[in-house]
């Protein structure tokens, strides 16, 4: 256990450093964020004249910034492996006597949190702007959770595809778009055959749970005796299991299609670049092991 922490707490400081060195990159990210629900929120107000507009715009903050959240959740191990796979981090990691799968997972869920702290600025920003009054409980933080484990099973998936196929950047984009759209869907004024179709999706089930404790004020002990709570459980350990399924049986197959490569290929790889009189910078090694 004191190991793990260990190794826990070099990823959070690895991560922390990373933000500081480019905290320029890290503030734009937030901003655009912010900027875009903006424009999103005063167009819509303006298209519609404001009519029935105040209790949408109420929703659209609390959805905007789930999917915001969400999105790391979605994509950040993805694009992880597939830069450390051109620089060459990725196989170090798998060589590492504690390394591979558990490393990176750790090296997520560090990026997590400090993406859930932007998160929560940007919420209370759109707050702000909307002129929201939100009714916080401690019971939001498991329904927050409950949908975040969801959305990592497809984020496992989805890098266990990165793997495999390394470049999935265009199936990504497709599903933050996808997400989008189901994070701004009013579930519950659908017909009633369609929600229950919709909140086996993820990222859907959570929402109308979600808007009831922000602005509706019910406690925690009342959405625990509703359905869709229970659905939502179901949903996200479904989910999740079968998102870490997929990652151990891609990580496998990767190994035995020599990516991550072994220490022996490695070693080969070292000498064929000395005998040709070109060292081998990890750089260069990355781009190589790369496109084996």
């Amino acid at each position: 256990m004191r190991g793990f922490f260990t190794r826990f707490s070099g990823e959070l400081q690895a991560t922390l450093i990373l933000h500081a060195r480019y905290w320029l990159e890290a503030v734009a990210t937030w901003m655009g964020f912010l900027i875009v629900f903006v424009a999103l929120f005063f167009g819509i107000q303006l298209i519609t004249g404001g009519v029935g507009f105040s209790e949408w715009g109420q929703e659209a903050a609390i959805r905007y910034a789930i999917w915001v959240l969400c999105l790391t959740a979605v994509v950040g191990l993805p694009e992880k492996i597939q830069e450390e796979a051109m620089t060459g981090v990725l196989e170090q990691r798998f060589l590492a006597p504690k390394g591979g799968i558990s490393s990176l997972i750790m090296s997520h869920i560090a990026g997590l949190l400090f993406w859930s702290l932007g998160t929560t600025l940007v919420f209370f920003a759109m707050v702000f702007v909307t002129r929201t009054s939100v009714y916080f409980d401690w019971g939001v933080l498991p329904v927050v959770l409950l949908i975040l484990l969801g959305i990592e099973g497809v984020g496992y998936f989805l890098a266990g595809l990165a793997l495999l196929f390394k470049r999935i950047g265009a199936v990504t984009q497709l599903l933050q778009t996808a997400l989008l759209g189901l994070a701004l869907l009013p579930v519950d004024r659908l017909p009633s055959v369609w929600q229950v179709v919709v909140q086996m999706l993820p990222l859907a089930a959570g929402t109308p749970l979600l808007n009831d404790l922000l602005l509706r004020r019910i406690n925690f002990d009342t959405a625990v005796n509703r359905s869709d709570f229970w659905l939502l459980i179901i949903d996200s350990m479904a989910y999740l299991v079968i998102g870490l399924a997929s990652f151990r049986w891609a990580a496998r197959r990767a190994r035995q299609h020599g990516l991550p490569v072994s220490l022996e290929r490695l070693t080969v790889l070292f000498e064929q670049r000395l005998k040709a009189d070109r060292p081998a910078i990890p750089t260069e090694l990355g781009l190589i092991i790369a496109d084996l």
